[in-house]
């Protein structure tokens, strides 16, 4: 194959490839199927000689990104500052992440073991919030893995297409096989990719019956089309307060809340008196509800996308047309005539 430095267009088979393409690295980015560990080690000792750096020896496994987030960063500043003795590492870990779900801090302590056992470190008093201090500011030196698999399916492409010399390397290895991974001197520590992942038809992140993206340790998190939400609002929306769809800070979480529970659910709750209504959806209607002892004023609009939104409104004005410009700093007038070209 000729190396090409330049591309001035694609040809047409070339740009027949794109959907071959999209949907193999698709795929191994939505990959649920367990890591391919030899693959992952691999590419990450890859990594290491590309670098100039001795690969280290200690390899952990853990099974979700919650473990690893907290565990890499935490047996990083015990590797390099000292830390507890394996009997009290676990004692010790409980003052750091005291406000962590038990099963987590299990296998964060899990993850730190065995990196204490596999390497080592010389005994230190340490101080719980200095280590609370490290994982936050260094949670987030790992390495995407599949999640980063976009730039791994443009460079191949690149390269096996177009004939062009791209340094893709040994991430073809570690972004194909596994989840993050977080590289240190002393150790490397390594996710599993997810148990689960649900999407609604546009792609995005959904699941109205539990955890959208889960992991085999049982950790996940809950999402409706697109936006992270509580647990609590997929797994018992009973306990959903429908006052949320028109009061919560954020509009998109308004709009989870609404969609949720449902919009007739949510107006017909909370008693609405409609103000005035305007013909067009996109102007909306005018609404006025109770809440806390106070009549507050809503502005029930469609969006172009179809979508129904409610927002809160001054209570001085009087018609859906002045809320809606409103919420754009317009005066009324200038609306209609945007609406209307």
């Amino acid at each position: 194959m000729t190396t090409k430095t330049k591309i001035e267009s694609l040809t047409d088979a070339q740009r027949a490839k794109f959907p071959e393409y999209v949907e193999r690295y698709t795929a191994l980015g939505l990959s649920c199927a367990p890591a391919d560990k030899p693959r992952a080690e691999r590419g990450v000792r890859g990594h290491y000689e590309a670098a100039k750096i001795d690969c280290p020896s200690t390899t952990v496994w853990v099974s979700s990104p919650i473990v690893l987030a907290m565990a890499a960063p935490m047996a990083a500043y015990m590797v390099e500052n000292g830390g507890p003795t394996s009997e009290d590492l676990k004692g010790f870990i409980a003052l750091v992440l005291s406000n962590v779900a038990e099963d987590v801090r299990a296998n964060v302590v899990a993850a730190v073991r065995e990196v204490q056992e596999k390497g080592g470190w010389s005994e230190a008093t340490l101080s719980p919030d200095d280590v609370r201090s490290a994982i936050q500011a260094n949670w987030n030196r790992h390495n995407g893995g599949s999640w980063w698999i976009s730039f791994v399916a443009w460079a191949v492409f690149v390269r096996d297409e177009l004939g062009c010399e791209i340094p893709v390397g040994p991430r073809e290895d570690t972004d194909s096989s596994a989840g993050w991974w977080w590289p240190h001197k002393k150790f490397v520590m390594l996710c599993d990719r997810p148990a689960e992942l649900h999407r609604d038809v546009d792609g995005r992140l959904h699941s109205p019956t539990g955890p959208a993206i889960s992991w085999r340790d049982g950790w996940g998190l809950h999402f409706w089309r697109g936006t992270r939400v509580p647990k609590e609002w997929i797994e018992s929306p009973q306990t959903l307060d429908p006052q949320l769809a028109l009061n919560h800070e954020n509009v998109e979480m308004r709009r989870c809340v609404a969609e949720i529970l449902g919009w007739e659910k949510v107006l017909r709750l909370l008693n609405p008196v409609t103000i005035q209504a305007d013909e067009d959806p996109e102007i909306g209607t005018l609404l006025e509800v109770e809440i806390a002892g106070n009549r507050e004023r809503f502005l029930k609009v469609q969006c172009g996308t179809g979508r129904a939104f409610v927002l809160p409104v001054p209570p001085t004005v009087n018609t859906a047309l002045e809320a809606n410009a409103w919420t754009y700093a317009l005066e009324p007038e200038a609306l209609k005539l945007e609406v209307r070209t």
